[in-house]
């Protein structure tokens, strides 16, 4: 049982950083061919709104995980097919609606939360919106069957959808770019979400799944799926609308401002999704068995082992990413129109973001035990005050701060709406007692010392080499791969306890 469970996290984290790898060479293909002009920014803003968009599908995910995981115990499969049906033909008749919405109303919706597109900018931003939001329709359905395949316990068609859809994007960009521009671009995103809807298909139908479409025969735990989703939908359409704040004000700005928020936030969400997604996957099922039986002290313990987890595997990569962000950024998109000057630019803002990552993770998997516990409003609250304080900083910050404005906003937002779910938790549930363990000091102290270590190590190599591409992947080479050792040995000789879980993933 184990071996198994370590092979088969072994095999997600693989998809899903090979899904990521592939996602950059993406966006290094991107930058290369248009820099941080209009055109980026204003693909940037079509697939942010359509990202808001998927929201919907990821709530869906989220709710079907626990409850799939209950009927496929309690109910028999013809009720779980009829179910899997309701659902499926629901999210298919938002998603056409929201589709043709968005044709329909396409130069509203530009203007709404992009006000500083004009002329040819806001007749490319919507083409493009009415394009990429066609997608909806096929990552809800996704959505649907990816979370019965995890309650499942399969894991793997979820974690290679990135992988599969990103390769696709990359071939277009490589191949056809030239000849097609942005407009087929767009038009291989919405390709790229239907090859991933079809991966999750043969595994479904493995388990016996057979859609029919209906609408007649919507039942009370249908309702009831849909009803919980909403709170869940809230929170994170909220936070996904975060990123839809800062295009508005990004817009404000100037041109090149939204096309630098993206390069950097998409640094910053490689950490997310690779530590927390995986973290969270693990401990999700866990704490939500641990609810339902009542077992508060595990719940609490847990709870904890994650968080405290999360930072031993997360605040090493926020070291190396502070001391060689700007090596990052030119290894990643500096060539042809991505010039020096946009990596300066993309990694002053990458700084002030990299706050979120850390705070980003923790929110996440403190939103994973509020639904164990079937407490949806806290985090749909802590997303709503997030929200409002991310325009609050942005209206008072980019006049003064420009493009930085984001970042900073953006860290200060997020860290505080953290804070407010970390404390509301606390004090709702008298069972969650998390406390700073001498392992978290431990594993600061660490850091801060490598982060030095590795910033004089920098400083020595430029010494005697030049500022060429291969010289500044053989800088980020040395440094990370020195810095990591380290780091592991010294969280060893000081014994964190943490790294049991790592090496006995069952005790998650």
């Amino acid at each position: 049982m184990k071996n198994k469970l370590i092979k088969t996290q072994f095999v997600i984290m693989l998809l899903i950083i090979l899904g990521k790898v592939i996602g950059f060479l993406r966006e290094s293909i991107l930058a290369s061919k248009y820099g941080t002009g209009y055109e980026v920014d204003v693909y940037g803003y079509s697939i942010n709104i359509l990202l808001f968009l998927a929201t919907i599908g990821y709530s869906v995910t989220t709710i079907l995980i626990p409850i799939f995981t209950e009927l496929k115990e309690k109910k028999s499969k013809s009720y779980q097919i009829k179910i899997s049906n309701n659902l499926i033909s629901v999210y298919i008749v938002v998603g056409a609606f929201i589709s043709i919405f968005s044709i329909i109303f396409s130069k509203y919706i530009v203007n709404i939360f992009a006000p500083g597109f004009e002329g040819e900018i806001l007749d490319l931003a919507c083409k493009l919106v009415m394009i990429i939001n066609t997608s909806i329709i096929t990552i809800l359905v996704q959505s649907v069957i990816s979370g019965i395949l995890q309650a499942y316990e399969k894991f793997y068609e979820a974690a290679a959808m990135a992988l599969a859809g990103n390769i696709i994007v990359v071939l277009y960009l490589l191949l056809s770019v030239d000849k097609f521009g942005i407009i087929g671009f767009s038009v291989i995103i919405v390709i790229s979400y239907f090859i991933q809807l079809l991966i999750n298909i043969p595994s479904f139908r493995k388990l016996g799944f057979r859609f029919k479409f209906s609408l007649k025969n919507i039942d009370d735990k249908t309702k009831e799926i849909i009803k919980l989703s909403f709170p869940v939908l809230a929170s994170t359409c909220i936070m996904q609308f975060s990123t839809l704040v800062n295009i508005f004000f990004g817009s404000l700005i100037g041109t090149g401002s939204i096309s630098i928020y993206n390069y950097a936030n998409r640094i910053i969400n490689l950490g997310i999704e690779i530590f927390s997604i995986g973290i969270s996957m693990a401990i999700y099922p866990i704490l939500s068995k641990m609810s339902f039986e009542e077992e508060k002290s595990k719940f609490n313990k847990s709870l904890e082992e994650a968080l405290v987890l999360m930072v031993v595997l997360i605040l090493p990569i926020i070291v190396l990413l502070i001391v060689l962000r700007s090596d990052v950024v030119k290894i990643l998109y500096e060539r042809n129109e991505f010039t020096s000057e946009s990596t300066i630019q993309t990694s002053k803002l990458l700084l002030l973001l990299i706050p979120t990552m850390l705070a980003s993770g923790i929110r996440d998997l403190l939103s994973k035990a509020c639904y164990s516990l079937k407490e949806v409003n806290l985090p749909m609250k802590a997303s709503i005050l997030t929200i409002i304080m991310l325009i609050l900083f942005n209206g008072l910050l980019y006049k003064k701060f420009g493009a930085m404005s984001l970042g900073i906003s953006s860290s200060i937002a997020t860290i505080l709406g953290t804070l407010i779910i970390f404390i509301v938790l606390k004090r709702k549930y008298s069972f969650i007692k998390i406390k700073i363990r001498k392992s978290l000091i431990k594993v600061i102290i660490i850091c801060l010392l490598i982060g030095g270590m590795i910033h004089y190590i920098r400083e020595y190599l430029l010494t005697f080499l030049s500022n060429g591409f291969m010289e500044t992947l053989l800088i980020v080479f040395i440094c990370g791969t020195i810095g990591l050792i380290i780091y592991i040995l010294l969280i060893y000789i000081f014994n964190v306890k943490e790294l049991e879980i790592i090496k006995n993933k069952e005790k998650l």
